[in-house]
């Protein structure tokens, strides 16, 4: 399971009435064989690219250029509305995902997500950006992946890094926090979940499995030092992070001191006050 998110697809396509009430709709571009670049991702050589997680999740290019999809479970997102031709009203958006397969993969296997919607719409009342074009936790993962970026800045939009700093901005060390969005850049760094008495540290909260205790190891990715230095995000972490690595590879040594029942376990670091 790997996001292929990347530029826009041509919307140039072919419908056909299959006669029972459904339609098919064939894009003029087909899947791509590789992985292409992330949304924003600086230039288009891999030494302009800034997060390009080398031999990583959702990564687009390596050393030697762009790397082929994988097989396995892709989640595709669908999303549109009805426009009355006469008045031009528009209906709300309708937003869904399906999971399909690609290469010799088999069966389908869902994403295994930390987070959903729900507990999303938990305080957010109902998830929605863009305009409210895009509604829930499994639309945004869609485009939020690793690699993506910022327009017009250098700060990453993978969904691990950005929620994390949106919701501990005012305690960030790295300041200001800006991203660009519709209405340009825009400033949080005045953001904090000020509701809860352990703030961002509320990690269950968001989550909906333990897996924030002890974050599953990657052969593909950083994972400890994606989700953790979003917040922790001093430099001085980051020689630490560096140095727990085993060098030219993904391998992280933080569960030695942070795992479960470790005096700086993930849990007794962020327990509430």
């Amino acid at each position: 399971q790997r996001p292929v998110s990347g530029g826009d697809l041509d919307l140039t396509a072919s419908w056909a009435d299959n006669g029972d009430g459904t339609y098919t709709y064939t894009f003029e571009d087909p899947i791509p064989a590789d992985y292409p670049a992330q949304a924003n991702a600086l230039g288009e050589a891999p030494e302009e690219l800034i997060f390009s997680y080398e031999g990583g999740w959702g990564q687009q290019y390596t050393d030697t250029g762009p790397t082929p999809l994988d097989n396995g479970t892709y989640t595709v997102i669908a999303f549109g509305r009805r426009v009355t031709p006469t008045a031009g009203e528009r209906e709300p958006i309708v937003t869904d995902t399906f999971d399909i397969l690609l290469g010799s993969a088999d069966p389908l296997v869902p994403y295994a997500s930390t987070v959903d919607t729900a507990a999303c719409n938990a305080c957010h009342g109902e998830l929605a950006f863009h305009g409210n074009q895009r509604y829930g936790f499994e639309s945004c993962i869609a485009c939020h992946t690793a690699g993506s970026q910022s327009e017009g800045t250098t700060e990453s939009v993978d969904m691990r890094i950005m929620i994390h700093k949106l919701h501990n901005a005012r305690n960030l060390t790295d300041l200001p926090y800006e991203l660009h969005g519709h209405g340009g850049l825009t400033d949080f760094s005045h953001l904090l979940i000020s509701s809860m008495p352990g703030e961002a540290a509320e990690c269950h909260e968001c989550h909906v499995t333990d897996a924030w205790k002890n974050p599953p190891l990657r052969t593909n990715m950083r994972t400890w030092m994606v989700s953790c230095t979003s917040c922790h995000d001093s430099a001085e972490t980051m020689i630490h992070v560096d140095l727990m690595t085993v060098p030219g590879t993904f391998e992280e040594t933080c569960t030695n001191c942070h795992g479960d029942g470790m005096p700086f376990s993930v849990e007794h670091s962020h327990a509430t006050p």
